[in-house]
């Protein structure tokens, strides 16, 4: 395991009560000023009123299904992580669409660290420092996958953070294994005024670069124990 956490997307997730995902297409998106004029698409776009994918070509994914909006975006390749786009959009998209009844507003993480692919290192992290092993491991007819979720209670918000084991797939079709943080940030929106949930809104989708600090540091937290046992294991004795 190499100690070093790979942000990998980044997506912020509104919700919205009688929200019309046919309205989610790539003509309003740019003549609003949502998107640069400039942008391409990666692929033909699917529009319709059971839900819109919009895909991109710099790695921004915007959608919709009924209520639901997400703008998704991959982080993995950018080694400047406050350049972000999606927050931009989700503020520029809801305040044009300001009208709407907005429920709930989500700002999401995800993230990996990589493992030996030799030793079952994502497996024995788990039982050996997050999980007490036992007899149950040994049930079934292979070795048992772990998965943990955690939430941590802060002053204006929660973190909703789940720790599975997981594959990479790498461009030459190689798999890695790796240890995944799913991070969320979920702020209820329902019980404020009109104005309230607007300015409420606004306020969640640009904290999300101290969302990201938050979220960074409770998983460095959560793995510098394993990688400080590392660095003060006792070397093996080598016989003479």
């Amino acid at each position: 395991m190499n100690g070093v956490l790979e942000i990998q997307e980044l997506a912020i997730v509104v919700t919205a009560k009688n929200y019309d995902p046919s309205l989610l297409n790539p003509g309003f998106l740019k003549h609003s000023g949502v998107v640069p004029e400039d942008w391409e698409l990666s692929g033909q776009p699917v529009v319709n009123n059971r839900g819109s994918q919009i895909v991109f070509s710099n790695g921004v994914y915007v959608g919709a299904q009924p209520n639901r909006l997400m703008f998704v975006e991959a982080l993995n390749n950018k080694e400047d992580k406050s350049i972000a786009e999606a927050p931009g959009l989700a503020s520029r998209y809801t305040e044009i669409l300001r009208n709407l009844e907005y429920q709930a507003v989500g700002v999401n993480f995800r993230g990996y660290i990589t493992c030996n692919s030799l030793t079952g290192e994502a497996n024995n992290y788990f039982f050996d420092h997050l999980i007490k092993s036992g007899e149950w491991q040994n049930c079934g007819s292979e070795p048992v996958k772990a998965g943990l979720n955690l939430m941590f209670t802060y002053e204006d918000k929660q973190l909703h953070l789940s720790i599975n084991e997981a594959t990479l797939k790498l461009p030459e079709s190689e798999q890695v294994p790796i240890i995944l943080f799913s991070g969320n940030f979920d702020r209820d929106l329902s019980s404020e005024t009109a104005g309230e949930r607007l300015a409420k809104l606004e306020s969640s989708i640009n904290s999300w670069q101290k969302d990201l600090e938050i979220y960074t540091d409770v998983v460095s937290k959560i793995t510098a124990q394993k990688f400080a046992e590392q660095s003060h294991a006792e070397p093996e004795a080598v016989p003479a």
